[in-house]
């Protein structure tokens, strides 16, 4: 059986097997070069920059078994698994900001399924054992912050309690949140969340307007996640370690605002 040479693929064929365009996917090769080839830096890889990234973006974005992928690119299963932690951790380590943030700035966390033993992890919410992150993205879809994997149990407002000294420049923004997000930090200052049907304020005729036009804003970062979990591997049960899904979602993150960037210069 011939093994898959990714250097010999179409564009279009290397855009779809990793979720990233052409150009992305060169730029994090270059990166994964510099950062992963440099002269002593433990023994020499097997493989060039440009199959390290591909097999490792064709892995997140189609969640393929490791003997899947030993079958098709001819490169045994323990290999693949370093160059998942390599590359993942490369790209997780890098800044994920594209461009300054545009309009206002959304914050809510996306779970995933964890195969974990721990009580912590399960969820009362989504009734079983999660692990989730908090992400903060701008209204134009681009994702500013994304946070540490937290376990299922874990309320939304402690996690941005405990995220918010990493949050820098963000915490200078509006930012919207959820009916989750009440009593967190900053509540009425520089976070707003929709008003409660057994609040005073919700007595008011302007609160129903007010709920509305929060909620026609936040249905973005609902965009976000469903655009971030077209890699399959944060659909279903999570491979890895729920601990490891920080560090996972923050790299296909960053490819997400890659390619976004990417769409807006070559329109």
């Amino acid at each position: 059986m011939h093994s898959l040479n990714l250097s010999t693929l179409h564009q279009s064929h290397l855009e779809y097997l990793t979720g990233c365009r052409y150009a992305v996917l060169m730029r994090l090769a270059t990166v994964a070069k510099q950062a992963l080839f440099a002269r002593g830096r433990g023994r020499p890889h097997r493989h060039g920059p440009l199959a390290m990234v591909g097999l490792v973006m064709m892995k997140l974005r189609h969640n393929l078994t490791g003997r899947a992928l030993e079958a098709l690119a001819g490169i045994d299963a323990v290999t693949l698994s370093r160059y998942v932690r390599k590359v993942t951790a490369l790209l997780g380590a890098l800044p994920l900001r594209a461009q300054p943030a545009q309009g206002f700035l959304l914050v809510d966390t996306t779970s995933v399924r964890v195969g974990s033993t721990d009580r912590r992890s399960f969820s009362g919410h989504k009734h079983q054992r999660c692990a989730k992150v908090q992400v903060i993205a701008d209204e134009a879809g681009f994702v500013q912050h994304s946070g540490s994997a937290w376990p299922g149990s874990v309320h939304d407002k402690t996690v941005y309690n405990k995220e918010r000294v990493n949050l820098g420049e963000a915490l200078g923004t509006l930012i919207l949140a959820d009916k989750a997000y009440a009593g967190a930090h900053d509540e009425g200052a520089g976070l707003l969340r929709p008003i409660k049907r057994g609040e005073r304020a919700a007595k008011l005729p302007a609160a129903q307007a007010f709920n509305a036009e929060l909620s026609r804003r936040r249905v973005r970062i609902e965009h976000v996640f469903a655009r971030l979990k077209t890699f399959r591997v944060l659909q279903g049960l999570f491979p890895y370690r729920g601990e490891q899904l920080g560090t996972v979602l923050r790299a296909i993150a960053l490819v997400h605002n890659l390619n976004r960037l990417e769409a807006v210069e070559t329109r």
